[in-house]
């Protein structure tokens, strides 16, 4: 027999007391689903797999009745001991108080961190939730382990810029959008997420996911604005993209409560999306270019006095940069082309051609803000008007994405 120095009674053990001895360490070597061999390293290769799992369960319960069960066959804990850490993937996110049972152990309510108040909707499908025991409450304390979004005035962890670029689809380029994936900031301020590359259907109802439907409302209508938002649920966690009449995605779909508009498009009279691309000239501008120009004027020009509108074949309901350029004829008299925004500044002399009969002068104007209408104000100057205007929409600066 082996013998024992320390042995609290006498220093040799009998079978009983040897059997016990094998015992547990072959337990705890089987428990971690290791076959016991001649393998010198089992025990330690046992505890080393209950180390990295053995506060990780599954979830069998309900929304908000959480039933937790050890993973593979380690041994469960006995009981609740202040300060015992659990984690789990939920099936169903919590929506109000919420309970957790632990190996059997019993019902314990989910507390925040003041040990008191219920959770609501901390508990997502999308990532682990973390519990801790707090046997001065006698609750799971849920251990909030998200980064916290910078704020005008909080600061927090954000993510790097990388911008959504929206373009036609190549296979049905007249009724689909394809979203660039990228990070978005809610409007509201209030944070940040990342979305993956999807492509929206706009004469289709909304639907989440890849290839469906992207239209909040109704049905696709010719010659309408369409904005493009970024959406998040802020419950499911779940990031996807849709079009909206509303500026401020009042349509959005049901929990999809934080967004960013991501550009904006227009449809032409067949209710088909005009061609464009997009390219980022700045950390909040972009701009849009049409594949073909389109022709908002052609004839003779009011006289600038009159304060003439045109409205342009660009997006409503924002402020944007109209990107013009034409050309001036006539027969024998001078004039000058005038363009003005409605909202800010005077008249720009865009384009002007002498008393000198020719066929005509190609003329670009500058960037004229347009108000929600997509209108602005044009005419001739100097009380010449015997010539001819061509005023080409080449596309438009989007000021504020």
């Amino acid at each position: 027999m082996a013998k024992f120095d320390d042995k609290v009674n006498g220093n040799t053990v009998d079978a009983s007391e040897y059997n016990n001895i094998v015992r547990s360490p072959k337990n705890t070597i089987t428990s971690a689903g290791i076959p016991i061999s001649s393998d010198n390293d089992q025990l330690a290769k046992a505890v080393a797999n209950y180390s990295a799992v053995s506060d990780f369960y599954s979830d069998s319960g309900a929304a908000n009745a959480y039933v937790l069960t050890p993973i593979n066959s380690f041994k469960a804990p006995t009981e609740y001991i202040d300060g015992m850490l659990v984690r789990f993937r939920a099936g169903n996110a919590s929506t109000t108080a919420s309970t957790v049972n632990v190996a059997g152990l019993g019902v314990k309510n989910i507390k925040l961190a003041d040990g008191t108040t219920d959770i609501s909707n901390e508990i997502v499908t999308t990532t682990d939730s973390y519990l801790r025991y707090d046997l001065a409450n006698d609750a799971m304390i849920f251990i909030d382990t998200s980064s916290n979004d910078a704020t005008i005035s909080t600061k927090g962890v954000s993510f790097l810029n990388q911008k959504i670029v929206i373009a036609n689809n190549s296979v049905d380029s007249d009724h689909d959008i394809d979203f660039g994936e990228g990070i978005f900031n809610f409007s509201d301020g209030s944070g940040q997420a990342r979305a993956s590359a999807l492509t929206k259907q706009i004469d289709a109802s909304w639907v989440a996911g890849n290839n469906t439907g992207g239209l909040f409302s109704g049905t696709v209508a010719a010659s309408t604005t369409y904005h493009c938002f970024a959406i998040t649920n802020p419950t499911t966690g779940n990031v996807d993209f849709g079009f909206d009449t509303d500026v401020n995605a009042a349509n959005a779909p049901s929990g999809y409560t934080k967004h960013q508009r991501v550009g904006s498009l227009l449809t032409d009279g067949s209710a088909n999306i005009f061609g464009f691309k997009m390219k980022f000239i700045s950390s909040t501008s972009a701009e849009f270019l049409y594949n073909g120009n389109i022709i908002d004027f052609a004839g003779f020009p009011p006289i600038t006095s009159s304060n003439t509108d045109l409205v342009l074949s660009l997006p409503t309901g924002i402020n944007i940069g109209a990107l013009l350029h034409g050309g001036i004829g006539h027969a024998g008299a001078a004039m000058l082309y005038l363009l003005k925004s409605k909202i800010e500044g005077d008249f720009r002399n865009v384009g002007g051609i002498g008393n000198v009969s020719q066929d005509r002068d190609a003329f670009s104007a500058p960037p004229i803000l347009t108000d929600t209408s997509a209108t602005i104000i044009h005419g001739y100057d100097s009380g010449l008007g015997n010539a001819s205007v061509t005023l080409n929409t080449a596309g438009w600066l989007d000021y504020k994405l």
